[in-house]
């Protein structure tokens, strides 16, 4: 089974326990973000997003981010604080996370990473 189809599947448990849950891959986030950002306020997008009490990011070191996705993808990370909790889908490939580690360490929402470290 593979680290998506795990992540899938605890979303849906989530789910079925009464959370709300979005998923989604982490390129898809950071276009979310980046087209909200253009088209109005970044907060208010965030905003959205917060009301679900789990969100899931998959495939995050599949693409590596520019500085603008890394500062969307803190954002988005750092707007969970308190507030709900961060699933991320992580390949063992750590040094092309750059500081999305740092970052997700000091989350004090629960962070989940799901890897084959």
């Amino acid at each position: 089974m593979g680290k998506t189809h795990l992540a899938i599947g605890l979303g849906v448990k989530a789910a079925y326990a009464g959370y709300s849950v979005l998923f989604d891959t982490a390129s898809n986030w950071i276009s979310r973000l980046a087209e909200a950002h253009h088209s109005g306020p970044l907060e208010a997008e965030l905003k959205k997003i917060r009301r679900h009490k789990l969100i899931i990011i998959d495939e995050v070191s599949y693409i590596p981010f520019d500085q603008d996705a890394a500062n969307m993808f803190f954002q988005l990370i750092a707007s969970r604080h308190e507030q709900g909790s961060v699933m991320v889908d992580l390949e063992p490939a750590l040094r092309a996370l750059g500081g999305v580690v740092r970052v997700c360490v000091f989350v004090s929402a629960p962070v989940v990473g799901v890897g084959s470290w």
